[in-house]
């Protein structure tokens, strides 16, 4: 395979996952939706269970300090993460 067709088909293949990212990041918004009108974390479908948590992360510049200088100064973030696995 050339040069030319390895850099096309990677630039296609770039392409196609910028278009599979939107078109997932609005199914995740339509999920998220419909779980905020049922006033659920958990939906449940004949094939394909998915569930919603909200993960914390906290992050500080330096390695390696004392907690109580890591609870003082470190930064909360919670996002919103879902889970898909296939039904048994």
């Amino acid at each position: 395979m050339s040069i030319e067709n390895i850099l096309s088909k990677w630039s296609r293949l770039k392409q196609e996952i910028k278009s599979l990212q939107k078109e997932e990041e609005d199914l995740k918004n339509d999920i998220h939706r419909i779980m905020n009108i049922k006033k659920t974390n958990t939906l449940v479908g004949r094939n394909f269970t998915c569930s919603r948590k909200v993960n914390t992360r906290r992050t500080i510049n330096k390695d390696s300090v004392p907690n109580n200088v890591w609870m003082t100064y470190s930064n909360e973030i919670k996002y919103p993460c879902l889970n898909l696995k296939k039904n048994k």
